[in-house]
This record gives C-alpha cells, sequence and structure tokens, in this order.
C-alpha cells in the first residue's frame, strides 16, 4: 500500500487542515526548535529518508508555536480524548509550561527516553 492510500484510510493529514476532527486520539510531533535540518549525518540517519520539506522551528518562535498546535489540539479533540505531543528535551519545558497555562487542556504526564547518537 502506497502512503497516499495510508494516509486516506487512517485519516491522517496535516494538523493546519484539520477542522472538527473530533478525535479520540492525537499524536503529534513537532520541530524540535533546535535549528536542525534533519539532513545532516549526526543522527546517523539516511538523507534519503528525510521528508524533502521539512521545515524546522526558530527557538524564538517555539512556544508561539507550540500554543498554535494546542489550539488546534483543543478545537479537534473529543472531550475525553487524549494527544501525545513527542519532543526533544531541548524545548520539552515550553511545551510544559504552554499546556500548564492553557485552558481545557491537562497535563497527564511526561516520558523521558535516551539515544545515544553515538550508537551505528
Amino acid at each position: 500500500m502506497v502512503i497516499k492510500e495510508l494516509l486516506e484510510k487512517y485519516k491522517i493529514k496535516d494538523m493546519v487542515d484539520w477542522e472538527n476532527v473530533n478525535a479520540d486520539l492525537i499524536i503529534t510531533d513537532p520541530p524540535f526548535g533546535i535549528q536542525f535540518s534533519g539532513k545532516p549525518t549526526n543522527y546517523h540517519r539516511n538523507v534519503k529518508n528525510v521528508v524533502d520539506g521539512y521545515v524546522e522551528w526558530k527557538v524564538s518562535e517555539y512556544g508561539w508555536k507550540i500554543q498554535q498546535l494546542l489550539d488546534c489540539i483543543k478545537k479537534n479533540l473529543k472531550e475525553n480524548g487524549q494527544a501525545l505531543i513527542f519532543s526533544g528535551w531541548n524545548n520539552s519545558n515550553v511545551i510544559q509550561d504552554r499546556i500548564m497555562r492553557f485552558s481545557g487542556l491537562m497535563l497527564r504526564g511526561k516520558m523521558y527516553w535516551t539515544y545515544n547518537c553515538a550508537i551505528s
């Protein structure tokens, strides 16, 4: 099955295009806001696997962008739905702060993991 068919089958689309989705679960992985282009090999990734058009958020706009993300989640999540936001450690405090001050969403917990970039 090609990616386009999968996206259509599971109704996966860019959150910018969402309107009244009424989702049970929203999973999002926003840019990390660390001036990362997604292309360097320091993460042992194959550059060919990085989606063309990858956009990084500037550190100075990260809080505002997270606010927009939370607005979108709130408008499109069922009242008893859940959202999972993946983040690098660099700006997880910004996400936590924005959620804590956001009316209508509640932070239920945080999970951390480590990734050793030296592993090949």
